[in-house]
């Protein structure tokens, strides 16, 4: 699946996901509620894949999230090494 299937917002969620951001934070980013977020990123993984929504996502799964985002060039290796160090 590409990103060009994903929503502009969803995109976005994927992004900071993948850059170490939690619900929270994404939400507060965004300025959005964490249910939002949460719906956003559950349609996004569905559609990458991912089909296992849960009401909050796994440390395993946010990894696999942002492995995918990197492939598919939504951020850079520096992200999800920073990613990998909030973990």
């Amino acid at each position: 699946m590409s990103k060009n299937s994903l929503t502009r917002r969803e995109t976005e969620v994927v992004r900071l996901v993948a850059q170490g951001q939690t619900d929270d934070s994404i939400a507060a980013t965004l300025t959005i509620g964490i249910g939002v977020v949460r719906s956003y990123l559950c349609r996004a993984r569905q559609k990458i894949g991912i089909v296992r929504c849960t009401r909050r996502a796994s440390p395993a799964m946010r990894v696999r999230v942002a492995a995918w985002a990197w492939k598919q060039g939504i951020v850079d290796i520096e992200d999800v090494l920073l990613f990998e160090e909030k973990q």
